[in-house]
């Protein structure tokens, strides 16, 4: 029963941030609980109540308790949205510096913590600081500093099943994001004095946030040493040592990405585990040399489990109390506390506990992939192991066997495992993540991390001492490198699946198939399962439009029964540091279980259009381009023409026009790439009802409309795409008076600097009674038709709760 339990409480969290009036009211749920509660107690009272109604009375409770963790994760997830930052604004705030600061490429990122003098409350924010303003970071650790700024809300793109910048803050705590205009140092004797700000101050001087402030001083001190020396790896071990990727380099990252074992990056369980029980053994020794007596009025265990905890404790502190570390922490207080009072608990159903405790604490944790992955490899690691067998007959050769043999049939059992996980929140696998974790695991676990931490805690005796064992790690760390860059040279690289979430949960059950005991399940259910998984993707409507949020830039997917096809593929600046692709366009795709496109159409190849295009055809098949010129990177396998007026693809109930430019302009398409964009006219003719029609204009401007005015004076328009994302010189009165579109949509970023869409723009739509929608304010907007031609409208932000403003 208590597995159950565990379960549907972990499972209720998952659906914080759900944005549905389905929830129950909180007096309703506490009411529902206690009466499950009631049922049950007194099903096992009275034994010989009937089976049914006994079973019936469980089935309440642990329903109950999913609507009750439910409803804590709503809550607590409410209780966070009312301190985040929802309108840029300029201000002047007290701000404490407790965090060390992340240096990236081109910038310092500051975690800051606030105080609201109004609310007498503190908020975390994070600042930027440019390396061009700002070549070192001017805030130090434990001082209170007056800054003046602008603070801008945590904006991030809203496409379904990406990652969502939003999400990712409120799980981290951060409610705001500053940019530093100028700044100076309180005054303590100021702090002090007015009650204003005297709350704060003696808050952040108790016990507590001053053990906090000396750990995250130690993360600082040892990066500027391993910084100082002449190590080949310092990156990787300051990152192993403190889950600090300030040095690391990005060819460590990519490396560690390429192989699926990015998460050896982060400080794991064994870790903390490693530095606790060193610190278990030093006391250990102390106690038989000071005192031996203690052992026979305390047992062993008991008396070693307080420097385990202390240990685990401190170490889960200095790495800043990260996903994996908490959930370490919790686990090792669970097991000493059942120790201590001699209680029997299987390991499975001491880390369901642990999870359980760990979300009644941090419910917002479940947000985090870092959660589920981490959970998942210590369940999995736990059911393997508890299977092992004792050898206590055998010689040490075959103990050595035995445990290469488990180890590498732990290592698949994890990748199985995990599979589903990593696909739903990836959207990729590698399949030479099996071969990196049988290669780092043993050398990061084994020699480098624990050497890497007793080097660390050399350093406080004596630094020079302690470089040569540096040393010594960073030879370890170079034999890990060059053992993971023969296993790359392999060139097999990470691929993408498409997969909705029904196929990823086949997928799990095709897993648990896999993993469970013989006997508990037969394993010809897989074939069924595996078929399934083949199967062709349903769509659930029969046409859909999704105007993606891409920021200041512009991609429309269209998908019917015959056709998937992309419009602008939207891009960045700079591709190779931030792959819009592969951030938003692939991981979107893949869940729609689209696995290759019939046609790309890019209107033009202004960047903000076509930029990411170079990278999606790298990891999608794409059957056809068309532009109005030909880009320079083209895969050799996809065919390309140019479009231009009167061209016309018909797919049973889809008919594709392209209305400008004429063919005597594409000469010029280079010089007026913007003048000259492809202007794209759907149609689509439901089995019931009239046809529907779409026009997307590029970013075209007045004379194209003029000249379509003239060439199609008729056209019927249901949803316009406004051309240059709602730009002033595009969307004349005249051009939207004339077309009288049912629906305006606009896609442009958030406070882009262009003003997109224009004032000017949303007073014509308004002139003429044009609803208008704008992808900076509502993320991506779905638009489907169904067979009685009914055209429905959905946006991304308003199901989920983080993303609603």
């Amino acid at each position: 029963m208590l597995y159950i339990v565990f379960l549907a409480w972990i499972l209720g969290h998952a659906f914080v941030g759900e944005n549905s009036d389905a929830f129950l009211a909180p007096i309703q749920l506490i009411y529902l609980f206690v009466m499950g509660l009631c049922v049950y107690g007194i099903a096992v009272f009275f034994k010989k109540i009937h089976v049914l109604k006994y079973g019936l009375a469980r089935s309440i409770f642990y329903v109950s308790t999913f609507i009750v963790a439910m409803w804590h994760a709503q809550y607590s997830l409410s209780i966070q949205l009312k301190d985040r930052v929802l309108i840029a604004q300029d201000t002047r705030v007290l701000i404490y510096v407790k965090h060390i600061d992340e240096l990236n490429a081109q910038s310092i990122q500051q975690r800051m913590l606030v105080f609201n003098p109004t609310l007498k409350t503190t908020a975390v924010w994070d600042a930027t600081l440019p390396k061009k303003k700002f070549s070192k970071n001017p805030f130090r650790l434990g001082h209170y500093y007056w800054v003046k700024g602008k603070v801008y809300p945590v904006h991030g793109y809203a496409v379904p099943y990406t990652f969502e910048q939003e999400k990712w803050a409120l799980q981290q705590g951060v409610m705001g994001k500053l940019h530093v205009e100028s700044f100076e140092e309180a005054s303590l004797f100021q702090l002090k004095s007015e009650m204003l700000y005297r709350h704060f101050f003696i808050q952040q001087q108790q016990l507590w946030p001053r053990f906090l402030l000396f750990l995250q001083h130690k993360r600082l001190e040892y990066r500027h040493f391993i910084a100082q020396q002449h190590f080949t790896h310092a990156g990787l071990m300051l990152a192993l040592l403190s889950a600090d990727e300030s040095l690391i380099s990005p060819e460590t990252k990519q490396l560690f990405q390429y192989l699926g074992i990015q998460h050896l990056l982060a400080i794991s369980g064994p870790h903390v585990l490693v530095f606790a029980m060193l610190l278990s053994i030093f006391c250990h020794y102390i106690i038989i040399w000071l005192c031996p007596n203690l052992y026979l009025k305390w047992p062993k265990i008991y008396v070693l489990s307080i420097p385990l905890l202390l240990g685990t404790l401190l170490y889960s502190g200095f790495v800043g109390f990260e996903v994996p570390a908490l959930r370490t922490l919790t686990t090792v207080i669970l097991f000493s506390i059942f120790s201590f009072f001699k209680y029997r608990i299987s390991a499975s159903l001491l880390t369901l506990l642990s999870a359980s405790i760990f979300l009644l604490i941090e419910p917002l944790s479940v947000l985090s992939a870092a959660f589920w992955l981490s959970y998942t490899a210590c369940f999995v690691l736990l059911f393997i192991y508890e299977k092992f067998e004792t050898l206590e007959h055998v010689s040490i050769i075959q103990r050595f066997k035995h445990l290469i043999y488990h180890f590498f049939y732990s290592q698949l059992y994890i990748f199985l495992a995990l599979t589903p996980i990593t696909l739903w929140f990836f959207h990729q696998m590698s399949w030479l993540a099996p071969l990196g974790n049988a290669v780092a695991i043993p050398l990061i676990g084994i020699l480098i991390v624990p050497l890497n931490i007793f080097s660390a805690c050399i350093y406080g005796l004596s630094p020079t001492l302690s470089l040569w064992f540096f040393g010594v790690v960073d030879h370890f760390v170079s034999v890990l490198i060059f053992m993971l860059s023969y296993l790359q040279s392999f060139g097999i690289q990470p691929q993408y699946y498409a997969l909705t979430g029904w196929k990823i949960l086949i997928l799990v059950v095709i897993v648990l198939l896999l993993l469970l005991p013989k006997g508990v399940l037969p394993r010809w259910y897989i074939v069924p399962c595996i078929i399934a998984l083949y199967l062709p993707t349903k769509q659930n409507t029969p046409f859909l439009l999704s105007i993606l949020d891409v920021g200041q830039g512009q991609a429309v997917f269209v998908n019917t029964s015959q056709q998937r096809m992309m419009i602008d593929t939207g891009g960045h600046i700079n591709e190779s540091s931030f792959s819009l692709a592969k951030a938003l366009l692939i991981p979107f795709l893949m869940k729609q279980g689209v696995s290759e496109l019939d046609q790309v159409l890019l209107t033009h190849l202004d960047v903000d259009h076509s930029g990411a295009f170079e990278q999606l055809q790298q990891y999608m098949k794409i059957n056809m381009l068309r532009s109005n010129q030909r880009p320079d990177h083209l895969n050799s396998h996809t065919a390309f023409s140019y479009c231009h007026a009167g061209q016309r693809d018909i797919f049973n109930d889809l008919t594709i026009d392209i209305l400008w430019p004429l063919v005597q302009n594409l000469v010029d398409a280079e010089k007026m790439s913007n003048e000259y964009s492809c202007v794209v006219y759907l149609t689509y003719q439901p089995k019931q009802g009239r046809p529907k029609h779409i026009l997307i204009m590029g970013d075209t401007s007045e004379f194209a409309e003029r000249d379509l005015m003239i060439k199609y004076p008729n056209l019927a328009v249901d949803v316009l795409v406004l051309g240059h994302h709602g730009s002033k010189y595009s969307s004349s009165l005249s051009f939207l008076r004339h077309y009288q579109p049912k629906m305006a949509i606009a896609s442009a970023g958030y406070m882009n600097r262009y003003g997109h869409p224009h004032v000017e723009v949303q007073a014509r739509l308004k002139q003429l009674n044009i609803p208008l929608m704008v992808t900076r304010d509502t993320g991506t907007i779905d638009l489907t038709i169904n067979d009685q031609g009914i055209l429905t409208t959905d946006v991304y932000r308003k199901h989920k709760l983080w993303l609603v403003r």
